[in-house]
């Protein structure tokens, strides 16, 4: 009798220690689908905000290179204008500016 009431305690113990590990595997792959999700998902909003960011440095590079060029462009134009030579007035502005000789004798 004491045979058959441990057969039957082993039994159970058997029983339960089945379930108990049907369950933990049942959890375990349920979990690790819900971990994958979650990093397929991360993935997917890194490698967005990835293109994103390309996106708006590759506009800012484009026009950080466009303010250079027209940098360059405006010194060029502004190193030609301070070579040129220092032109005089022409005869007829010193003319004009210069008084006559007969507002001289008028004594302006």
């Amino acid at each position: 009798m004491l045979d058959r009431f441990r057969v039957d305690i082993n039994k159970s113990f058997m029983a339960k220690r089945k379930c108990l590990e049907s369950f933990t595997s049942s959890s375990l792959k349920t979990s690790q689908q819900k971990i994958e999700a979650l990093w397929r998902s991360h993935q997917r909003e890194r490698a967005q905000v990835c293109e994103d960011y390309g996106a708006q440095f590759s506009s800012v590079f484009l026009q950080w290179e466009s303010d250079m060029q027209r940098s360059k462009d405006q010194d060029r134009k502004l190193t030609v204008l301070l070579m040129l030579p220092v032109e005089l007035e022409p005869a007829e502005k010193r003319e004009k500016s210069t008084p006559s000789k007969n507002t001289k004798l008028l004594g302006y």
